[in-house]
C-alpha cells in the first residue's frame, strides 16, 4: 500500500478517476487551492505558484517559498515564523494577524497586500515592494526596512521600535500614534510626515528631514536630532525631555508651543528667529549665545534658564516667568532691544 499522508502534488500529477486526495492526506498545490489550517512547516516549496490559494491559518515555519506566487492567496491568522520568502509575489494577499517572526522577505512584492496587525518582528524586508499596503498596526519591531517601497501605505498605529529605516522616504505618510522608540531613522525623509502623538523616544533622527511635519504631542525623549531638519515643523506639546544635538538642528519657524525644553542646551542655535515658544517649558534650559529675535516667549516658563549673550531684539516675552533667568552682563548681555518684557512694556 502506497502511503501519501502529508504528500505534495502539483496540476502536472496525474491520478487515476475517483481518486480521494483528501482522504489520504495528500495536498494539492495549485492555484486557489484549499489549504486552511495545512501544516507544511519545515517543506521546500521554491518557486510553487499558489495564487488565490485558501492558505488561512497555515503552518509554513521554516518553509522555504523563495520565488514563489502567493498573489491574492488568503494567509491570514498563518504562521510563516524564519519562513523564506525572498523574491516571492505576495501582491494583493491577505496576511491579516500573520506571524512573520524573522522571516527572510527581502525583495518580496507586497503590493496592495493587507498586513494589518501583522508581526513582522526581527523580519528582513530589505528592498521589498509594499506600496499601497495596508501596515496598520502592524509590528515592525527590530526590522530591516532599508530602501524598502513603503509609498502610499496606511501605518496608522504600526510598531517600528528599534526598525531600521535609514534613509526611508516617508513624507506625507500618516505615523499618527505609531511607536517608534529607539528606531533608526537617519537621513530619513519625513517632509509633512504626520506623526501626531507617536512614540520617538531614543530615536535616531541624525540628519533626517522633517520639514512641516506634524510632530506635535509626540515623545521625543532621548531622540537624536544632530543636524535635523525640523524647519516650520509643528512640535507643540512635544516632550523633547533630553534629546540630544538639538542645537545643530534648523528650528526656523517651529512651533514649540507648550513643548517641553526642560534643562535643554538650544545654546549657539541660530534658526529660532520666529519660532512659535509660547507657553513652552525653558525652564533651567540653556539658550546662551541663541537667536531667538522675533520669537514668540509668551507665558513661556523660563525660570532659571540662561540667556547670556542671547538675540532676544523684539522678542515677545509677555507674561512669561523669568524668574532666576540669567540674562548676563557687559559683552555677554542678552539683546532685549525691542522686546516686549513680562509686563507688557517695551525694553528699550
Amino acid at each position: 500500500m502506497v502511503k501519501m499522508n502529508q504528500a505534495l502534488c502539483s496540476e502536472m500529477t496525474v491520478f487515476p478517476k475517483s481518486f480521494n486526495l483528501a482522504k489520504l492526506g495528500t495536498h494539492l498545490i495549485v492555484p486557489g487551492s484549499s489549504l486552511s489550517g495545512v501544516n507544511l512547516a519545515g517543506y521546500i516549496l521554491g518557486n510553487v505558484n499558489l495564487k488565490g490559494a485558501n492558505l488561512q491559518g497555515a503552518n509554513f515555519n521554516s518553509t522555504f517559498l523563495e520565488s514563489s506566487d502567493l498573489s491574492q492567496a488568503n494567509l491570514s491568522n498563518s504562521q510563516l515564523i524564519k519562513a523564506k520568502l525572498r523574491w516571492g509575489k505576495l501582491i494583493e494577499a491577505n496576511l491579516k494577524r500573520a506571524n512573520l517572526t524573522e522571516a527572510s522577505v527581502e525583495s518580496a512584492n507586497l503590493t496592495a497586500a493587507d498586513l494589518s496587525q501583522t508581526n513582522f518582528a526581527n523580519t528582513n524586508l530589505e528592498n521589498a515592494n509594499l506600496q499601497s499596503a495596508n501596515l496598520s498596526h502592524a509590528n515592525f519591531s527590530n526590522t530591516k526596512l532599508k530602501k524598502a517601497n513603503l509609498r502610499e501605505v496606511n501605518l496608522h498605529g504600526a510598531n517600528f521600535n528599534s526598525a531600521s529605516l535609514e534613509s526611508s522616504d516617508l513624507s506625507n505618510f500618516n505615523l499618527s500614534n505609531s511607536q517608534l522608540i529607539k528606531a533608526g531613522l537617519y537621513h530619513a525623509k519625513l517632509v509633512e510626515a504626520n506623526l501626531n502623538k507617536a512614540d520617538l523616544s531614543e530615536a535616531s533622527l541624525g540628519g533626517a528631514d522633517l520639514l512641516i511635519a506634524d510632530l506635535s504631542q509626540t515623545n521625543l525623549s532621548g531622540a537624536n536630532f544632530s543636524n535635523a531638519n525640523l524647519a516650520a515643523a509643528n512640535l507643540s506639546q512635544a516632550d523633547l525631555k533630553n534629546v540630544q544635538n538639538i542645537n545643530t538642528a534648523n528650528l526656523s519657524g517651529a512651533n514649540l508651543t507648550g513643548a517641553n525644553l526642560v534643562r535643554l542646551s538650544l545654546s549657539g542655535n541660530q534658526t529660532l528667529t520666529d519660532a512659535n515658544l509660547s507657553e513652552a517649558k525653558l525652564c533651567g534650559t540653556n539658550l546662551s549665545h541663541t537667536n531667538l529675535s522675533n520669537a514668540n516667549l509668551t507665558s513661556a516658563d523660563l525660570r532659571g534658564a540662561n540667556l547670556t549673550a542671547t538675540n532676544l531684539e523684539k522678542a515677545n516675552l509677555k507674561e512669561a516667568n523669568i524668574s532666576g533667568a540669567n540674562f548676563g552682563e557687559g559683552d555677554n548681555k542678552a539683546n532685549l532691544k525691542g522686546a516686549i518684557m513680562p509686563d507688557g512694556s517695551i525694553h528699550q
